[in-house]
């Protein structure tokens, strides 16, 4: 007969995914996830997802998929085969399947109707592939089941595969452990009701978080590794990261959205999310960590915490999507630790408007931005109580980008001195109120300095990874240098490094999507994190030995890459006297941090 076409858009997960993979054409929306997440509910696939997906695709990656319940893109999907056809997010979608269909047809009957895209897979490869499946150890014994669903399913006949499937959901589905995390997903009320008091209820809400900030960490790894890591050196080289690649970040998986509220296009995973992503970042790019740092830190969370209705509508969504790049301009030629020492001016019109003049140093993203954080003198008499922080667009009359500068390391981030002549701000783009631009940049700071503890967590993880690995395949005198006991320790100094930056840095961001102040826990992190994690990436190349400083290799962009944490968000010698300052205020007594 006529075939069936399944058309998608956004998410097709679990069933959804199944019921399209039973369609004989698949055409999805670019923004669309795909997968099959039941093993996160300790479940299998119950309407056809071990049998069909496999016969789809290649099957080392569907059990990779199965097991793991890992999310992919549009482009994942339709690389895998997947799906046959993906068309532009707002594309009206019947629009898309008609078009496909007029390209793929002939006098309204499909060309290909009735291909033969069910593979048969040959006995050797089941065999191979199951040798290596994957692990998942929090959910064992579903995935001990979906390995057999597949090993004794691909060698029945089709229909017999899916009975199979179901009988061994069946099965699955109503043993004890199935049922409490079912009941957690659907939020099943318990049997005794249960106050935000109660350790029970607690637990039980910190386990459903951790399952998801685990899916994020996972999800972004994936994208970064496929979409990032092949092509750093090319962004080095061209110092540029493209912007199409920082639209995809935002749309196919809504990086920038992480620690924002839903309401302006977020996924509400607040500091502790935003922290995840920016360690993950940070293991595969110290140039596009600095880029996204800018614009999500810097640029689009002070006016989510400071701006009105207006703004976070025009600027902060925008800025979720990745339809605008933000910027933070703070420091100035003759104010660089004293940042608030601003010769920047801005005087108010009768209008109301505001006119911009004075330059700005050093700023990340100054020549890509489609907006910025500027931070002017309005009333010079009262301190830092006369600074006023403004929204502003970077195409208004007036602003020019005075030179991009060259740099030691992150060489893909664009770090430009720009100048403001007559710039022309309407009265709208104050953010928060007028003299209250000190207090919007050290909070925005504080959460900077917090996530960029983060980047250098990560990027200390990687180069455990790159030194580990080094340590094993590199041989002197017939045995692997990994039996140096001096080995042995650089690499056992890294470890407890890493250790204690990540005991640190979530602690602190836990505490702060609580409400809390960590002025002093961000200060003290950001300092100790960046030394901590130079010293690890130095040790790493120690590792190396010789090739560690050959440019060729990542862990020496690795150690060029981190010398500007030290000095990025206000210098480490600031931080200590931030510390210092906290400890005279207490009298010299110190709160537990945790």
């Amino acid at each position: 007969g006529k075939p069936t076409i399944a058309a998608i858009t956004r998410f097709c997960f679990g069933g959804g995914n199944e019921i399209a993979m039973a369609c004989n054409y698949r055409i999805a929306t670019e923004d669309s996830i795909f997968g099959q997440p039941e093993i996160n509910l300790g479940i299998i696939p119950g309407m056809g997802g071990t049998q069909r997906l496999p016969r789809l695709i290649n099957l080392r990656k569907a059990l990779s998929l199965l097991v793991s319940g890992e999310m992919i893109d549009a482009k994942q999907a339709k690389d895998l085969g997947l799906i046959d056809e993906v068309v532009p997010k707002g594309t009206l979608l019947a629009v898309g399947v008609k078009k496909w269909i007029a390209e793929n047809t002939k006098d309204g009957w499909t060309l290909n109707a009735q291909r033969g895209y069910w593979r048969e897979v040959p006995e050797s490869e089941i065999d191979d592939a199951l040798k290596t499946a994957p692990l998942n150890d929090s959910r064992p014994e579903a995935r001990d089941i979906i390995l057999d669903a597949v090993s004794q399913g691909l060698r029945l006949p089709r229909l017999e595969a899916l009975k199979l499937e179901q009988d061994l959901f069946a099965r699955l589905v109503v043993t004890e452990k199935a049922q409490e995390y079912l009941a957690k997903f659907l939020k099943k009320p318990l049997p005794k009701k249960a106050s935000v008091a109660d350790p029970a209820s607690k637990t039980e809400n910190a386990n459903d978080k951790a399952e998801t900030l685990k899916m994020i960490r996972d999800t972004v790894r994936s994208f970064l590794v496929r979409e990032v890591r092949p092509n750093v050196e090319k962004m080095e080289a061209e110092r540029r990261i493209p912007r199409e690649l920082l639209k995809r970040m935002a749309v196919e998986l809504e990086m920038f959205g992480i620690p924002f509220p839903e309401e302006y296009g977020g996924v509400g995973l607040g500091k502790v999310g935003y922290c995840i992503l920016m360690e993950e970042i940070a293991r595969v790019h110290g140039s596009l960590a600095a880029v996204v740092g800018a614009h999500m830190g810097l640029g689009c969370m002070p006016i989510y915490l400071f701006g009105t209705a207006e703004q976070k509508g025009k600027y902060l969504k925008a800025g979720i999507e990745g339809d605008m790049i933000g910027a933070f301009a703070l420091t100035e030629p003759n104010a660089g630790s004293d940042a608030f020492n601003l010769s920047t001016m801005a005087v108010k019109a009768e209008d109301g408007s505001w006119t911009l003049n004075g330059r700005k140093q050093f700023i990340t993203n100054g020549d890509i931005a489609d907006f910025m954080i500027v931070f002017a003198q309005t009333d010079k008499e009262s301190g830092r109580n006369g600074i006023t922080a403004f929204i502003m667009d970077t195409a208004l009359a007036g602003f020019k980008v005075e030179r991009v500068e060259e740099k030691i390391g992150i060489h893909a981030s664009r770090t430009a001195n720009i100048t403001f002549d007559d710039v022309r701000i309407p009265p709208e783009n104050v953010l928060g109120r007028v003299g209250q631009g000190y207090k919007v940049a050290m909070i925005a700071l504080n959460g900077g300095r917090l996530s960029l503890a983060a980047g250098c967590l990560g990027a200390t993880k990687e180069a455990l990874k790159l030194a580990y690995n080094h340590a094993v395949q590199t041989k002197r005198s017939g045995q692997s240098i990994l039996e140096f006991q001096i080995i042995q320790v650089y690499l056992a100094k890294i470890r407890a490094t890493i250790y204690l930056m990540e005991a640190g840095i979530y602690k602190a961001a836990e505490k702060a999507d609580q409400g809390a102040d960590i002025r002093e826990e961000a200060a003290i992190l950001k300092w100790m994190c960046s030394e901590m994690g130079g010293q690890a990436i130095d040790a790493a190349v120690q590792v190396f030995g010789g090739y560690g400083y050959m440019i060729d290799y990542p862990i020496a962009r690795m150690y060029c890459d981190a010398r500007i944490n030290r000095i990025f968000e206000g210098t480490n010698e600031i931080q200590s006297l931030m510390v210092c300052k906290e400890l005279v205020k207490n009298n010299g007594l110190t709160e537990p941090l945790v």
